[in-house]
């Protein structure tokens, strides 16, 4: 009877090899979840990137196409002695190589005026639309800023921000034309310019640069006229992990007939 005892404990785990075990079985665990958190992070962040990427090329490819339609408010009347009638509407932005970063309040960076020309003298229904666009840069957390495209046929305040509220004139002279109101009440829509009032975000921003000059500095030498080009560097940057950054970038032009005004940072 005593045998059959002593062979079974011989045949058992002393608590050294159960220590030695168990302690192998953890540095397999905790290698094997450091692997698999490695590889959720390269995920998580490969996934931001991708997806902000995407965004930030829409967010340029909109700010393009609404940059190049910023006109001079324009009616045209084939009857009168003045067939054109022209009000200057300013295209607002900083300083030629201005960095906006860091902001800890609202900051516009652009404001500018599409417009769509009044031809109610040929027809009737040709109305003209006059719709206000800002840029601004909006504070996040974690040094970050999103940035705001705003539209709106009226300059006013939306969605808690107040875009358009500046001294510095953006906007066409009503009193230029004969009912102003009447002759630019069309609805964006009918041009292409969506449902106003919007608002297109893009979050994660690090910082933006804004750049301008001549399409065309030789043309300009010579005494010709020339458009315009402005430039927005933009970077984004994953608020969790700082390191993982997107850069990206857009130029447009801007018609030779439109004025331009630049300022410093948080000077309109």
């Amino acid at each position: 009877m005593n045998s059959q005892i002593l062979k079974k404990r011989v045949a058992g785990f002393t608590l050294i090899e159960i220590m030695v075990a168990s302690a192998v079985f953890s540095l397999f665990t905790a290698g094997l979840f450091a692997f698999y958190r490695m590889g959720s992070n390269m995920f998580l962040t490969g996934s931001w990137k991708l997806t902000r990427q995407k965004e930030a090329e829409r967010f340029l490819s909109i700010l393009k196409e609404r940059i190049e339609q910023a006109a001079n408010a324009t009616s045209i009347n084939p009857t009168a002695a003045n067939q054109i009638t022209v009000a200057k509407c300013p295209f607002l932005t900083l300083n030629n190589n201005t960095q906006i970063a860091n902001i800890t309040s609202n900051r516009r960076i652009m404001v500018f005026t599409v417009a769509k020309p009044d031809t109610t003298y040929l027809n009737a229904a040709n109305k003209g639309v006059v719709v206000y666009h800002c840029l601004m840069g909006v504070p996040a957390e974690k040094n970050l800023y999103t940035l705001h495209l705003h539209a709106n046929t009226q300059d006013v305040a939306f969605g808690g921000v107040d875009y358009f509220n500046t001294t510095a004139n953006f906007k066409p002279n009503p009193g230029t034309f004969t009912n102003f109101n009447t002759r630019f009440g069309n609805s964006p829509q009918n041009f292409g310019l969506g449902t106003v009032p919007y608002t297109y975000k893009l979050s994660d921003v690090a910082s933006a640069t804004i750049s301008w000059g001549l399409a065309d500095p030789g043309a300009a030498a010579a005494g010709g006229e020339t458009d315009k080009v402005v430039g927005i560097k933009i970077r984004l940057q994953n608020p969790r992990h700082p390191e993982t950054i997107v850069d990206h970038g857009v130029q447009a032009k801007l018609d030779m007939a439109v004025p331009m005004q630049s300022f410093a940072l948080g000077g309109f």
